[in-house]
């Protein structure tokens, strides 16, 4: 039911963002993301999320023993339960992403309001931004927008003064 890729997906969208939001790559950075923009209920998972699901995810693509994902199941999203195997812990990807979406806002909102936030972001974009391929760029970089051609004018750039009458 794309549980893992959801999952997977939000997290490693949330890590950049801290990348973003840091102004440099961080092996912490989804932890600062998570607890400077997600909800209050998220702060006690911050370490959880990051090093034992993103990770985990990303490159195994699946999760750790004791740990699952599921959807549509709010009711369960970022609970520890004991079963006669051990631990078990669950996010919900649906709720997970509805959450991440909140948080996405709140720091596009931030960084209108904050220079330094501003700052940080553009310097970590201008570090990234040699490894986007150059068929991408023109979808990702703003173009200025060409202005007409003096060419086409139907008078002189500059003034241009002739003396008729003088006769060389």
């Amino acid at each position: 039911g794309l549980n893992f890729v959801i999952t997977s997906a939000v997290l490693s969208a949330t890590n950049l963002l801290g990348n973003l939001y840091q102004g440099h790559s961080s092996n912490k950075s989804i932890e600062v993301f998570i607890r400077d923009f997600f909800p209050v209920e998220y702060k006690n998972h911050t370490s959880v999320l990051g090093n034992f699901f993103r990770n985990s995810l990303v490159h195994t693509a699946y999760t750790p023993r004791g740990s699952g994902v599921s959807r549509n199941r709010s009711d369960i999203h970022l609970k520890v339960r004991l079963t006669p195997e051990g631990y078990a812990y669950i996010i919900d990807s649906d709720q997970l992403y509805e959450d991440f979406k909140k948080a996405l806002s709140i720091y596009f909102e931030r960084i209108r309001l904050d220079e330094s936030l501003l700052e940080n972001f553009e310097s970590f974009y201008d570090d990234i931004e040699r490894f986007i391929p150059n068929e991408l760029k023109p979808h990702l970089i703003e173009l200025p927008v060409p202005t007409p051609s003096i060419s086409n004018a139907t008078y002189y750039p500059y003034p241009q003064y002739f003396d008729i009458d003088k006769k060389e």
